[in-house]
C-alpha cells in the first residue's frame, strides 16, 4: 500500500509492516494504525533504529531505538492483561522497541525505557506498555558521557569545495 508521509514522501509499505494499536499510543489515542519502518542497517545487520509512521497522519512519525542494543541489561515484565491483549506468550515473545528523541544534538539522544513499544509479529497487534518501575526514566541517555564527549570533539567532515577553518583564505578540496 502507498503511504504518504511528511518525512519520507510517498512510500510503499508492505502489509507485514503494518501494526494495529487497539488503544493508540499515550497522547495519540486516535492513532491506531502504524507502519514499522526499520532503518537501513545494511545487509545481514539488525537495525538499531526504526520509524513508527502513522498511516492516518503523514506528519506523525516516531523514532524508535532497540533498547537492548544500548542497554543489554534492560528488563521488564509484561503483565497478563497486556500479554492477552497483544496475543503474545512465552512461545511468541513480542518484538520490543522504545521511542527515542533527539532534543538538540544526536549525542544527546534519549530513549524512553519506561514505556516500551511491543509488537506481535504474528497477529500485527502492538501496544505501548507503561511500566510501574522507577528503575528507568522516559529520557535515558543512549550514549555514555565518554561517547558523547568524543562525538562532540570529532572534527566535522568537509564537503568538496568547503573552506577549512584552519586553511586560511584558500579553499581546501578533498
Amino acid at each position: 500500500m502507498m503511504v504518504n508521509t511528511m518525512r519520507f514522501g510517498a512510500i510503499e509499505v508492505d502489509e507485514r509492516q503494518i501494526f494495529e494499536f487497539s488503544k493508540g499510543l499515550p497522547g495519540f489515542h486516535a492513532e491506531r494504525r502504524f507502519a514499522f519502518l526499520p532503518h537501513d542497517a545494511g545487509e545481514n545487520e539488525k537495525p538499531n533504529f526504526a520509524y513508527l509512521q502513522s498511516l492516518s497522519t503523514p506528519e506523525l512519525t516516531f523514532l524508535l531505538a532497540d533498547p537492548f542494543a544500548f542497554f543489554p541489561d534492560y528488563e521488564f515484565t509484561v503483565d497478563d492483561a497486556t500479554e492477552e491483549s497483544l496475543g503474545s506468550s512465552a512461545a511468541n515473545l513480542p518484538m520490543v522497541w522504545s521511542i527515542a528523541m533527539i532534543p538538540d544534538k544526536v549525542e544527546n539522544m534519549t530513549i524512553n525505557l519506561v514505556a516500551p513499544v511491543l509488537f506481535n509479529l504474528e497477529n500485527h497487534k502492538a501496544t505501548q506498555l507503561i511500566l510501574d518501575n522507577n528503575k528507568y526514566s522516559t529520557r535515558h541517555r543512549i550514549f555514555s558521557d565518554d561517547i558523547r564527549e568524543r562525538m562532540t570533539d570529532a572534527p566535522k567532515e568537509q564537503k568538496s569545495g568547503e573552506v577549512s577553518q584552519d586553511a586560511g583564505t584558500e579553499p581546501q578540496n578533498k
